[in-house]
């Protein structure tokens, strides 16, 4: 769901990089129409006719499906290179090429700084992957008072995070409120 070549980015990627919606799970293909104007399909880049115009779909609402049994899972509260280290060899074992994997490391590192910045307490991050992506997912206590955080560039040098994460993620998909915040971040392998 990477949004079309034409969108600002920190790192420019091909567009053979992009997953092809087909290899999502169909609830996924759904919100990433409405929160992408432009997905990628067989065909190439295509305008989403399901785009919302900036408005947070419904199922933002939702919690997420908890992770997998499986997942790996990390405390932390200070220190970021254990988190780091956890995502890049979950990556690099699940068989996400080094580009994408430091682009995941990168997303991943954002968020959590965020909640070394933004909370008095720290956070956790799981990391698991099935055949078709690696996805790492940070939860929090903070809470994101701005829906649209992350889906549009800031005005301001400062505070880019969530957006760059956006960018360098196939799909981020982010649930908050009083109880905390949850970020799940996906990546395509292949």
């Amino acid at each position: 769901m990477r949004r079309s070549s034409t969108w600002p980015s920190p790192r420019r990627r091909s567009p053979s990089c992009a997953p092809n919606v087909g290899q999502l799970a169909p609830r996924i293909t759904a919100q990433a129409g409405r929160t992408h104007p432009v997905i990628r399909t067989s065909l190439g880049p295509q305008p989403s006719p399901e785009y919302a115009a900036g408005r947070v779909p419904r199922a933002a609402a939702r919690p997420l499906s908890p992770p997998p049994a499986g997942a790996e899972e990390l405390a932390y509260s200070r220190d970021l290179r254990p988190v780091r280290a956890l995502v890049s060899r979950h990556a690099e074992r699940a068989g996400l090429g080094a580009d994408r994997t430091a682009d995941l490391v990168l997303a991943v590192g954002e968020v959590s700084a965020n909640t070394l910045r933004h909370t008095a307490a720290g956070g956790i991050v799981r990391v698991w992957h099935n055949r078709a992506e690696v996805i790492c997912q940070v939860n929090d206590q903070g809470w994101i008072t701005d829906p649209l955080a992350g889906r549009r560039r800031p005005p301001e040098a400062s505070g880019l995070g969530l957006w760059v994460v956006h960018q360098v993620c196939d799909l981020v998909e982010l649930r908050t409120g009083r109880r905390g915040t949850a970020v799940r971040m996906r990546m395509c392998l292949g």
